[in-house]
């Protein structure tokens, strides 16, 4: 039973873990970085995502890294 317990505290951490991101939006030529700090990938992406948008308004486009 604890090795069972083990094994899905370690997915479960793995799972949850947070760290930075960057994301890279590129605007009439010019490229900026926006950090996001210690977020989940899912959450990352949808910041990023946001920000692709406003950037689409002006034919630009972001990418998470």
């Amino acid at each position: 039973m604890k090795k069972i317990f083990a094994a899905v505290a370690i997915v479960a951490l793995f799972a949850s873990c947070k760290k930075d991101y960057t994301c890279d939006c590129t605007i009439l030529g010019q490229t900026t970085s926006t950090p996001i700090n210690d977020a989940k990938k899912a959450d990352a992406e949808d910041a990023c995502d946001a920000l692709g948008v406003s950037a689409a308004i002006l034919g630009g486009s972001c990418t998470l890294n």
